[in-house]
Parts: C-alpha cells; sequence; structure tokens
C-alpha cells in the first residue's frame, strides 16, 4: 500500500521550523503477504501549502 503523512514539522539544526510531508509506501512479502520493505520519501513543503 501507499499513502501519504500529514503536514508536521521538523526543528533544524539552525533553530527554524521547517515543514514537511513523508510520503511512503510499503512492499509486502509473497508468499506470507506480511510487510516486507517500508520506502518513505520526506518532502519540505512551504508554509502556503500547509494552511
Amino acid at each position: 500500500g501507499k499513502g501519504k503523512s500529514c503536514y508536521y514539522r521538523f526543528l533544524s539544526k539552525g533553530q527554524q521550523w521547517i515543514w514537511l510531508q513523508t510520503h511512503y509506501y510499503i512492499t509486502y512479502h509473497q508468499w506470507n503477504s506480511k510487510p516486507e520493505f517500508i520506502v518513505c520519501t520526506h518532502t519540505v513543503v512551504s508554509y502556503a501549502e500547509v494552511r
């Protein structure tokens, strides 16, 4: 399956808040149908997109 997270904030090393959203997908084992891998991509989004 695949999906995306809600928007969330991350405090950077420079003490600034960055807005992020994560897209993910899960691959399942072909024989036992258990989750095998979760792949995530974190994307920086502007505050205008969050509002």
